[in-house]
C-alpha cells in the first residue's frame, strides 16, 4: 500500500482512511447525525471509525396567489 492522501473530510460516501474504497450504502450504516461508530471496510477489511454529519439545506420561492 501506497501513503497516497485519502480524503476522508466532508464526502458524500462513507470512505475507508486506509484504502480510499467509498461505500455506497452509507444509509444503511449512517446513524443518527452525530453518532460515530465503527465499520469494516468491505474492500481491505481494515476497521475504521466515522461519524454521521446530517446537513440540511432548504429552497425557497415566491408564493404566486391564484385565488384573485
Amino acid at each position: 500500500m501506497t501513503n497516497k492522501e485519502i480524503n476522508c473530510i466532508n464526502t458524500d460516501e462513507i470512505v475507508c482512511p486506509y484504502c480510499g474504497y467509498e461505500h455506497e450504502d452509507r444509509f444503511e450504516d449512517m446513524g443518527e447525525n452525530g453518532d460515530t461508530l465503527e465499520k469494516e471496510c468491505d474492500e481491505c477489511g481494515e476497521v475504521f471509525k466515522f461519524k454521521t454529519i446530517i446537513k440540511v439545506t432548504f429552497i425557497s420561492s415566491k408564493w404566486e396567489n391564484t385565488n384573485d
